[in-house]
């Protein structure tokens, strides 16, 4: 038997990126609902993924955006010396986390604090500004558009040889 599109709301649908090309996505969305709310981690989304969904994809970015975009936003600012750290949620544009924001919150950097320790708040706190996005979105709300100034900065993926200590 055909399964209900609300009974859809707590499952996740994952993507092989590798192959997104190859995959049927406009199909998989209208058999699933038009109110479907996208997450996307680690790739930029084709246009036409972008534009499936009645209230976009929305992604949850560790970082005040539009500072430390990209896939590290965590490590680079510890890297940096930063003393508080964000969570920002936002819509997927076509460019690398530059959509409309909507929900922020930080945390703040103890003596003792990893990228791991920091990322783990960040997540557990990150679904009640989901929630609050959602709320917003079927509001009606655009979110708050990104300023293109000084402070956006990248946070590019960490590589081996960021973790190498020099002694």
């Amino acid at each position: 038997s055909e399964e209900h599109p609300l009974e859809l709301e707590h499952r996740k649908i994952l993507l092989d990126l590798d192959h997104f090309e190859e995959l049927d996505l406009e199909g998989i969305l209208l058999r699933i609902a038009g109110d479907v709310q996208g997450y996307a981690y680690g790739a930029l989304l084709p246009l036409s993924a972008l534009e499936s969904l009645r209230y976009g994809w929305v992604n949850l970015h560790f970082s005040k955006l539009p500072a430390w975009r990209g896939a590290a936003p965590v490590q680079r600012a510890l890297i940096a010396g930063e003393q508080e750290i964000f969570s920002t949620t936002f819509l997927l544009e076509e460019g690398l986390d530059t959509g409309p924001t909507f929900e922020q919150e930080s945390t703040p950097v103890a003596a003792d604090d990893t990228a791991g320790t920091v990322l783990m708040r960040l997540a557990t706190s990150g679904g009640a500004l989901l929630e609050r996005t959602f709320e917003r979105l079927e509001a009606g709300e655009s979110g708050t558009v990104q300023v293109e100034d000084e402070s956006v900065s990248y946070a590019s993926k960490m590589s081996i040889t960021d973790g190498r200590l020099t002694w």
